[in-house]
């Protein structure tokens, strides 16, 4: 049995009311369009949603500098990909019957190789992506992490509403590496 749709707020759609025919009751069905961790898109707000969703895909960029040095993106990329061998593989299994949502490590660049953030942001918008965090791949907090990140964020977030883009501190703001570099310190 079904109702009209109706819209309530900005981020719910309830769609009609399914009936349980053992418990005989009539309850709503609720589609979220809220920005993580599932995208779905409706045409109109009458539309049928189609089932199942899918999650939107979960997006990292780690973030450098970038280098003429065509190595350095090798190297870089590689990184990327340990990172996200070992961030998959630390994922907690979900409940029975689900896939876990993969995260995607991906390179990024602010100058001097390729892809740029822009166009990083852009290929990943253009995935699905919903939710983007930017990893700033950078020691310290010069012009380059207190100026120019945030600007190439602000500047996504114009081009790609309704796209959560998060910028966390750099790699060199945590303590994590103080105890890195003492191992290195003490080492043999």
């Amino acid at each position: 049995m079904w109702t009209n749709t109706h819209r309530i707020g900005v981020s719910i759609l309830i769609h009609g009311l399914v009936e349980f025919p053992l418990a005989g009751v009539l309850l709503p069905r609720v589609v979220c369009h809220s920005p993580a961790p599932y995208r779905h898109e409706m045409t109109s707000a009458d539309s049928e949603p189609s089932f199942p969703l899918e999650p939107a895909p979960k997006i990292v960029l780690l973030v450098a500098h970038g280098s003429r040095n065509p190595l350095a993106a090798v190297e870089h990329a590689q990184l990327c990909e340990k990172v996200q061998a070992q961030s998959n593989a630390a994922q907690p299994q979900p409940s029975a019957g689900l896939e876990p949502q993969l995260i995607q490590v991906r390179p990024a660049y602010l100058e001097l190789a390729e892809p740029s953030i822009e166009d990083a942001i852009a290929t990943a918008v253009s995935q699905g992506a919903l939710r983007i965090r930017l990893l700033p791949h950078f020691l310290n907090s010069g012009n380059h992490v207190t100026r120019d990140l945030p600007e190439a964020v602000a500047e996504a977030e114009l081009k790609h509403p309704g796209v959560s883009i998060e910028l966390v501190e750099h790699l060199g703001a945590d303590a994590g590496l103080v105890a890195l570099l003492t191992t290195r310190v003490l080492a043999d």
